[in-house]
């Protein structure tokens, strides 16, 4: 079947390009059992923002990548490792590792949020240390329940340490 040509749907329903036109009906069976137009769909589907203006100006929470000093192979995260900022935590550490039996820390006391991209990140790093150890230092409490669900602890060269 061509795309746009429409397609069959339990019986004599029908839907297609055609059938999304303004106060056309269509199959809302989904939701109410019963067809309704795009017009009223689209009213039932609007969102009201119960705090208006609340987020306004406030943009991605930035990471910054502060390193120890400049001798070592140590540094704290600060803000959010998620899918905005995971590439550059990973192209800030990888090129300073020398030797892959290197011992790599991160202080995350200071970090507040990590997703699947942030953890994507750490394995990343961890993976580039063929014989050394990726060591996350004092995890917040949401950063360690993320690590836990994932099972970080079994990864391989990476270590996770209470406050030091």
């Amino acid at each position: 079947m061509p795309i746009g040509a429409g397609c069959r749907i339990r019986g004599s329903y029908r839907l297609d390009r055609a059938s999304f036109a303004q106060d056309t009906p269509v199959l809302d069976r989904a939701v109410h059992g019963v067809t309704a137009s795009r017009g009223r769909l689209a009213e039932r589907a609007a969102v009201v923002d119960p705090w208006p203006g609340a987020w306004e100006g406030v943009g991605p929470v930035p990471l910054e990548i502060l390193r120890e000093d400049e001798g070592s192979l140590r540094w704290r995260l600060v803000g959010d490792l998620d899918l905005a900022t995971a590439d550059r935590l990973v192209g800030t550490v990888i090129p300073k590792i020398e030797s892959p039996d290197a011992a790599v820390t991160l202080d995350l006391r200071e970090l507040s949020f990590v997703d699947s991209s942030g953890i994507r990140a750490l394995i990343s790093i961890a993976m580039g240390l063929a014989d050394g150890t990726l060591t996350l230092v004092a995890p917040t409490p949401p950063v360690a329940k993320v690590l836990q669900l994932v099972r970080a602890d079994s990864f391989p060269n990476l270590r996770i340490e209470g406050d030091e």
